[in-house]
């Protein structure tokens, strides 16, 4: 099944201007690491690029508001991927989001909203969904080009749910 795009700002590859392994995204783990940046603005929809549940994975808590916490503004969501009813074991990381409207549990089809809005103050990234996914990368499993300068096509580093 293909994903869908992520944000209702639009599938332009110039609006996506983080990209995995550089700048902020090398902390040494997937939720940072492995994870591309999309532009938006108050106004932008959020939406499950795959079926999935809303999940906690052990690592951390699924639905958390970070405050001013940096690096991370705004509200963190964990998607677990499932085809015919059955957990993949594949999650996607969403942060910096402004309203989220599903929950812990909730079950989601691909291209659902999940989030109305982006934080508008304090990121010192401007307005932008952060979206990471725990295999592979996400600019590959939204079947993106690579930009110009990109870093090269890693693999997710050993960390990585597989």
């Amino acid at each position: 099944m293909s994903r869908h795009w992520p944000v209702s700002t639009g599938r332009d590859k110039k609006n996506i201007w983080g990209w995995p392994y550089q700048g902020s995204h090398s902390l040494g783990n997937w939720q940072s690491d492995n994870a591309i940046d999309i532009r938006g603005n108050p106004r932008t929809t959020v939406y499950a690029v795959h079926n999935g549940i809303i999940a906690a994975p052990p690592d951390c808590l699924a639905i958390r508001y970070n405050g001013n916490a940096w690096p991370i503004f705004g509200w963190n969501l964990y998607l677990c991927e499932t085809e015919r009813g059955r957990k993949t074991g594949r999650y996607w990381f969403y942060t910096h989001i402004n309203k989220p409207v599903v929950r812990i549990g909730s079950r989601v089809v691909q291209g659902q909203v999940l989030a109305h809005g982006l934080p508008n103050g304090g990121n010192p990234g401007g307005e932008h969904l952060h979206l990471g996914c725990s295999w592979n990368q996400p600019q590959r499993n939204l079947r993106l080009p690579k930009p110009r300068g990109a870093a090269s096509n890693k693999k997710c580093p050993g960390k990585c749910r597989k």
